[in-house]
């Protein structure tokens, strides 16, 4: 039971992996992974620029 468990933990990397490579290259094949990236630097860019008014806010309750 206990092999069972630990080849499965071992395992799961390698595969995720794997899949992770074939969902890359499958986007990249269709043009969709230009999208992904963009969506996701606009979302962090939003998370960065909220984060930066949060803190220039307690900044300015400080003083």
């Amino acid at each position: 039971m206990i092999k069972k468990v630990l080849s499965t933990l071992l395992l799961l990397p390698v595969v995720a992996q794997a899949q992770s490579a074939q969902m890359a290259d499958a986007l990249r094949d269709n043009g969709k992974f230009y999208v992904v990236v963009a969506t996701i630097v606009i979302v962090m860019a939003g998370i960065l620029g909220y984060l930066l008014y949060l803190d220039r806010k307690a900044a300015n309750k400080k003083r």
